[in-house]
């Protein structure tokens, strides 16, 4: 053997020493490496099966989104799903920003994928509508084909330089859903406090279920809307109706009048026997317009001696003004009365009341006249006969009249001064308290005139009271004021009058005698000679006989009168003088 031969002999068997060397070392690798010495490690093999010992190759595909063979490089996926711009009855556009993405390796393309929501988990069900040349401008595209009222799901599938790409299931994608037709018009009903609203559905409506409807108030502050229905009367609303998330239509609508709230602060300012007047503040919700305001009085009970049944209650009406404060004067009410008085606002409908339960009409002056009048035929030395005027229609039940005797020259025992009524009355009547004046009796009003004889020296329990008074009997020949004061009383008030005579009377004397004393001078002509008889005539000693002028004159015999007063000793303590 040559020299070359030798030589190339020894270089072959170098090679195969080398390639046997290799084929060892690569085959006793531990799984996760490969290559000379084992330096190499393996990618992300699928189902963390080890590579190939030799060129790091993953036989049953890369985990994730890696890149066969090695494995070792993420593909590029985008972070967000294509945005929706707009879409029709069959088609959709959405648009691909300039989105990041994450991966190893820069994208070169990219896919548009669409599916039917219905089919989306069925394999191989992506259908790629193009590919794009990736670029960092904003592109838009228009799916088209697609059915009517559905949802697809529309995603981006980056390809790197290589034409291939990442298509699993963790790609972001977004569900848009093709056009439907929305109501271009709806109707609203307003049942009580509810709104409703309703339309008419077309050939391509859309899903019904999808649509939402709300309601705000206008101009209030919340951001918030609440829902159709528990609304407030009189109030203007926007309402608006979605579908999902679309806004499809707005409406303003007033919801309907209703009754108002009750008036405040009702109150009576001012009373008099025949009217009460009111005040009050408008309703602080009118719920509505507010026309008119309803005041009704109703008689709960009267005082009254005389009661008028005819009319228990009484409605009046007052129109409303811009004003937010009213009066009014009730009319035609009975003095000495207690009445309900209610005041309620009118819309559509009435309100509810403000109420007050009790109001009572104050007394009326009793009216008696001015002037007292006597009896001009009644003659008498130790009496006055006076007419006592009838009652006045509206006096309470507890009214009285009392007549007051006052003498220009008599004095008044001093314990009569000491009755409290004594003095009540008397200031009553304008009359001085200087002991020449008391009150003579009590009489209860009638309905018709009353005859009173003053100075009949009777004690008299008469009127409400239930004092006694001692009508004493006059003095012959004095001067004598009369005066009759009214009283009408009730519940702790009063209200009162009086009426004297134009001038004092004076009281018949013994000189004048009246007729009485023409009849006495009569019988004196008759007797005179029949004593004159008496006194010629000797008289026997078994007849004794004394001629007195008082027995021969009855009718000028004037008892003294008892002045001694009978009071009740538990209403008025008094000492009694004789």
């Amino acid at each position: 053997m040559g020299g070359l031969e030798f030589a190339l002999v020894q270089m072959l068997s170098c090679i195969a020493a080398l390639h046997f060397e290799n084929f060892v070392s690569a085959a006793a690798c531990p799984d996760g490496t490969f290559g000379v010495n084992c330096k190499e490690q393996c990618g992300k093999c699928s189902k963390n099966i080890s590579c190939d010992k030799t060129g790091g190759m993953c036989s049953g595909g890369c985990e994730g989104r890696f890149r066969p063979p090695l494995c070792k490089m993420k593909y590029p996926v985008f972070d967000e799903a294509p945005r929706f711009i707009s879409h029709t009855l069959t088609s959709i556009t959405i648009s691909v920003d300039n989105i990041s993405f994450s991966g190893d390796i820069y994208p070169t393309n990219y896919h548009l994928q669409y599916v039917k929501v219905e089919s989306a988990n069925q394999g191989g069900s992506w259908i790629t509508f193009g590919t794009f040349a990736y670029s960092a401008k904003v592109k838009q595209h228009e799916i088209p084909c697609l059915e009517v009222r559905s949802s697809y799901g529309v995603r981006v599938v980056l390809i790197d330089e290589t034409g291939t790409g990442y298509n699993g299931t963790d790609i972001p994608c977004a569900v848009y859903n093709t056009s439907c037709i929305h109501p271009d018009k709806v109707n609203t009903q307003l049942l009580q406090h509810t709104i409703r609203i309703s339309w008419q559905l077309s050939a391509h409506h859309c899903n019904e279920g999808l649509y939402v409807y709300d309601v705000k108030e206008n101009g209030s502050n919340t951001t918030d809307p609440q829902l159709p229905f528990g609304l407030k009367p009189f109030t203007d609303y926007r309402w608006t109706l979605r579908y999902g998330n679309m806004l499809i239509l707005v409406g303003n609508i007033t919801t309907p009048e209703s009754a108002p709230e009750r008036p405040e602060h009702l109150q009576v300012i001012k009373r008099t026997p025949h009217a009460i007047w009111l005040t009050w503040q408008r309703p602080r919700v009118t719920n509505g317009l507010l026309r008119k305001f309803i005041i009704c009085v109703k008689l709960l009970s009267s005082e009254l001696r005389r009661q008028d049944r005819s009319r228990k209650l009484l409605e009046e009406e007052i129109k409303v003004t811009l004003s937010m404060n009213y009066s009014y004067e009730v009319k035609d009410l009975e003095p000495s009365s207690e009445y309900n008085v209610s005041v309620r606002g009118m819309t559509v409908e009435p309100g509810e009341p403000a109420v007050l339960n009790s109001v009572k009409t104050s007394l009326i002056v009793p009216d008696i006249g001015s002037q007292l009048k006597l009896v001009d035929d009644y003659i008498a030395s130790t009496i006055l006969q006076v007419i006592i005027p009838p009652a006045d229609s509206f006096l309470a039940k507890n009214s009285s009249y009392f007549v007051v005797v006052t003498s220009d020259k008599e004095e008044v025992a001093a314990s009569l001064t000491k009755l409290k009524m004594m003095e009540f009355i008397l200031k009553t009547a304008n009359v001085k308290n200087d002991g020449r004046s008391w009150i003579a009796a009590e009489i209860e009003p009638q309905d018709e005139e009353q005859l009173f004889k003053v100075g009949d020296n009777r004690k008299m329990i008469s009127g409400t009271s239930g004092d006694v008074y001692w009508n004493r009997p006059l003095e012959p020949g004095l001067l004598y004021d009369l005066t009759l004061v009214a009283l009408n009383w009730q519940d702790g008030e009063y209200e009162s009058s009086f009426a004297k005579l134009k001038h004092p009377d004076q009281a018949l004397s013994e000189k004048e005698g009246g007729i009485g004393a023409e009849w006495s001078a009569l019988l004196l002509l008759l007797i005179i000679p029949v004593a004159v008889y008496f006194v010629i005539r000797k008289p026997k000693q078994t007849e004794p006989f004394e001629l007195i002028y008082e027995d021969a004159v009855p009718e000028r015999q004037v008892p003294e009168p008892d002045r001694t007063p009978d009071y009740h000793a538990a209403d008025y303590p008094y000492e009694v003088v004789v």
